[in-house]
């Protein structure tokens, strides 16, 4: 394997704790190209020949230059676009050893994929998901998670498919059928849809979320008695929980319910 791994470090000066968030690294594209990883260190106090001793340096974080975007030539990132410094052992010791299909690998390529997901890079979260997939297929947190990002681009056939895959690995994991629930939704399957609304409720008789679109997908069906239902579960679940806005949010929907003429 190739052990050439460009790294690029940059650091940046910050004298003043409120302005962290405003502080940016910068990369020229050619540093993009050259290196496969930024490092960025924070150099906390003022840069002062007589102040040298008492400088600290705090490692911010790093990001793969494949989640960097140029403009007109230059890129630059704040600290709040940095990943996790913890995981830059395993990112690196990745590129290295892109063959290792150990679990912990496979692992990380499903939190990278989170992590790409979190940032609104949903192409780049599929395909870390697609590399842990290629070694186990039977990861349910990956094909549910990569269902996600299928649905964040609007492709809700793929991301249905993610799901069901999920389903069928762990017939336990709510989540999955509350999210396919909502596809359905998206392309009016309203039935399918309260079918896996409901099986997350079995699964979970605490799921506030299943019940609000089971909820709301029973008044699009005509099903006035069933949402009231579901609705009340829901208050009574916000009120156990001490969240008294949502409670009254609730209550207010339930009364606007009973005095509508139609669903």
């Amino acid at each position: 394997s190739d052990t050439n791994i460009g790294i690029q470090v940059k650091s940046c000066q910050c004298w003043n704790n409120q302005f962290v968030d405003k502080v940016r690294w910068s990369l020229t594209e050619e540093e993009i190209k050259k290196n496969s990883v930024l490092v960025c260190i924070l150099i906390k106090g003022k840069l002062e020949d007589d102040q040298a001793k008492s400088f600290n340096l705090i490692f911010a974080g790093f990001l793969p230059t494949n989640m960097m975007k140029t403009t007109y030539g230059k890129c630059s990132v704040g600290i709040n676009e940095l990943l996790y410094g913890g995981g830059l052992h395993n990112y690196l010791t990745g590129l290295v050893s892109p063959k290792n299909n150990n679990s912990q690998e496979l692992l990380d390529y499903t939190s990278w994929g989170s992590l790409c997901y979190q940032k609104g890079d949903y192409l780049e979260a599929i395909n870390n998901y697609n590399h842990a997939l290629k070694t186990n297929l039977n990861l349910v947190k990956t094909y549910y998670c990569r269902g996600l990002a299928y649905l964040a681009l609007q492709d809700k056939q793929q991301s249905i498919k993610d799901f069901t895959d999920a389903i069928k690995i762990d017939s336990n994991f709510a989540p999955a059928y509350y999210n396919r629930g909502l596809v359905y939704c998206y392309i009016e399957k309203r039935e399918v849809a309260i079918a896996d609304f409901t099986e997350a409720i079995k699964i979970n008789p605490n799921y506030v979320a299943a019940y609000i679109h089971r909820g709301q997908t029973l008044v699009q069906i005509g099903e006035k008695q069933g949402a009231l239902a579901d609705f009340q579960k829901v208050a009574d679940l916000y009120l156990k929980q001490g969240r008294q806005a949502d409670y009254q949010n609730t209550l207010n929907t339930i009364t606007k319910l009973l005095h509508s003429s139609s669903c």
